[in-house]
């Protein structure tokens, strides 16, 4: 995607909180108040080089603190997005003929 638009991808933040992993065996988490004030560096890192927009790609279905991190940095003006919400899941699920649901193809399923 990267390639298509003018942007600039950063690499990924490879740990995440995913508390509920918690019972497989080598599953690593960090808690909400980590992954908060990685994003909002990473955030304030850019800005002093004058980068304005984030996009932040979730590639966990949890997260939820990414939402948190959103909302607050877009209370002045529009400075950064989250994708893929809810809405998009369903769509891409939809458009995509899925026959499972999405509770029950949560990890290492059909989508």
């Amino acid at each position: 995607m990267a390639a298509a638009y003018p942007v600039l991808a950063l690499p990924p933040i490879t740990i995440s909180c995913s508390h509920e992993h918690g019972t497989w065996p080598g599953s690593v988490s960090i808690s909400a108040r980590p992954l908060y004030s990685m994003v909002e560096d990473i955030r304030l890192s850019l800005e002093r080089s004058g980068i304005r927009k984030l996009v932040i790609v979730n590639g966990h279905g949890g997260n939820y603190v990414l939402s948190n991190i959103v909302q607050e940095a877009n209370v002045t003006e529009a400075r950064m997005s989250l994708f893929p919400l809810g809405g998009e899941w369903r769509r891409g699920r939809q458009r995509a003929g899925l026959v499972s649901d999405a509770h029950s193809d949560m990890h290492a399923g059909e989508i």
